[in-house]
C-alpha cells in the first residue's frame, strides 16, 4: 500500500493522483513502522498503535460489507459484484483478526513489563537500518512497477491490452484518454456480440452496476462524448452522434456511465465520469 501510495505521486497530470497519494500513505506506513516495533522491539506503545489500526481499517471494512449487503437487500437491487464484496470482507476479517493477534502479544508485553524493575524506551539502533533498508527496496521496486506498468493520460489506434480498463477481448484499434478526477473517454472497434456482453458484464461504477440499466436500441439520434473530447488542445470533434445501434446510459447527479454502439461502423464508444 505504500508503493501505492508512492506511485500515485508520479501521476503528473493528475492532481487527483497527488491527493489520493496524500491520503493513502500515513495509515500503511504507520503500521508497518508501529508493527516492526512492536514485534521486533517489544514496545507497547507500537502494540497499541497497531491494535489500533488494524481494528480501524477492519471495523471500516466490514461495516462497508455489510452496507453493501445490507442496502442490495432492502432496496432489492441486484447483487454488486462478487469480488467488491469479498474483497471488503477479507480485509475485514484481516484487519480483526490480526489485531486480536497484536492484542493479546499486547497483553504479554504488559505481563514483562510488570516484571520488570526498568523501564525500555524505544530507541534508534544500528539493528534496525537492515530492516528499514530491506522494506524501502520493496516499496521502491514495486513503485517502479506500479508507475511502469500505469498506462497513458491518452493514446489512439493502441491495443485492447495497452487500454487501461477492462475492455471486451474481441477490442481492437482502442483510442482512449483519462481525464482528471477519475473521468475516462474510450472507443473500439468491437463486434455487436461483444459490445452487449461487456456491458451487460458490468462497467462504471459499483452504483451504476447495480441500478438495473440494460442496452438499449437506439431509436431517435444519441450523442456521446468521445475521448477527444479529454485531451488537452485536441481539435477533433468532441462528441458523435449515432442513429443506428445501441445504446447504455446511467446518470445520477453528476455521475454518469454512457456506452453506445454504432451498427454502421462497428465502432463502440463509452464514457465515464464520477463528478
Amino acid at each position: 500500500m505504500v508503493s501505492v501510495a508512492v506511485a500515485a505521486f508520479c501521476t503528473t497530470w493528475n492532481p487527483c493522483g497527488w491527493i489520493s497519494g496524500v491520503l493513502l500513505l500515513p495509515i500503511p506506513a504507520a503500521l508497518a513502522i508501529s508493527e516492526y516495533y512492536a514485534v521486533f522491539r517489544n514496545s507497547p506503545a507500537a502494540a497499541v498503535v497497531t491494535v489500533i489500526l488494524l481494528l480501524l481499517v477492519g471495523g471500516l471494512a466490514l461495516v462497508a460489507f455489510i452496507a453493501l449487503v445490507g442496502v442490495t437487500l432492502l432496496n432489492d437491487h441486484p447483487f454488486p459484484p462478487l469480488s467488491f464484496v469479498l474483497s471488503n470482507l477479507g480485509i475485514g476479517l484481516w484487519g480483526c483478526v490480526a489485531g486480536w493477534i497484536n492484542l493479546v502479544w499486547l497483553r504479554r508485553l504488559k505481563q514483562v513489563a510488570l516484571r520488570s524493575t526498568t523501564a525500555k524506551p524505544i530507541r534508534f539502533s544500528w539493528s534496525d537500518v537492515l530492516p528499514a533498508l530491506a522494506a524501502i527496496a520493496c516499496i521502491v521496486v514495486l513503485a517502479v512497477y506500479f508507475v511502469h506498468n500505469e498506462p497513458p493520460q491518452y493514446a489512439e489506434n493502441v491495443s485492447r491490452e495497452q487500454a487501461p480498463f477492462g475492455l471486451p477481448e474481441a477490442a481492437r484499434n482502442v483510442s482512449f484518454c483519462r481525464g482528471v478526477r477519475g473521468a475516462i473517454a474510450f472507443e473500439f472497434s468491437v463486434d455487436e456480440a461483444s459490445f452487449i456482453e461487456w456491458v451487460e458484464s458490468g462497467v462504471g461504477s459499483l452504483e451504476s452496476q447495480t441500478a438495473g440499466v440494460s442496452v438499449q436500441r437506439i431509436t431517435r439520434p444519441y450523442t456521446i462524448l468521445r475521448y477527444t473530447a479529454l485531451m488537452p488542445e485536441s481539435k477533433a470533434p468532441h462528441t458523435i452522434t449515432l442513429s443506428n445501434g445501441l445504446y447504455y446510459d446511467w446518470s445520477k447527479a453528476d455521475r454518469g456511465v454512457h456506452a453506445a454502439f454504432d451498427r454502421t461502423t462497428g465502432r463502440a464508444y463509452y464514457y465515464f465520469h464520477a463528478h
